[in-house]
């Protein structure tokens, strides 16, 4: 789901990606990952406050030895150094 929700997002098709994500999110809750590619996905699609809602979010709940993000390490750095050359 992550992967599809985040194809969605690569090719613009942000409505799309933001219900597989949020529906992702919601069957894993555990999983913060689905919360990050989402706040990614609503950047995208313009909605800014709510990404950073999200993205504020997981921070202030993320746990140090949480594996669900650090494995997604390389692809949002990747996005992060996206976003510093807007």
């Amino acid at each position: 789901m992550l992967g599809y929700g985040s194809t969605l997002r690569n090719v613009g098709k942000f409505d799309k990606a933001i219900a597989i994500l949020r529906s992702g999110a919601r069957t894993y809750p555990r999983d913060k990952s689905f919360l990050v590619f989402l706040a990614l996905t609503l950047h995208s699609a313009g909605k800014k406050t709510e990404a950073l809602r999200i993205a504020l979010k997981v921070i202030s709940d993320l746990d140090k030895h949480d594996l669900t993000i650090r494995r997604y390490r390389r692809s949002l750095a990747h996005y992060r150094r996206t976003l510093n050359s807007q």
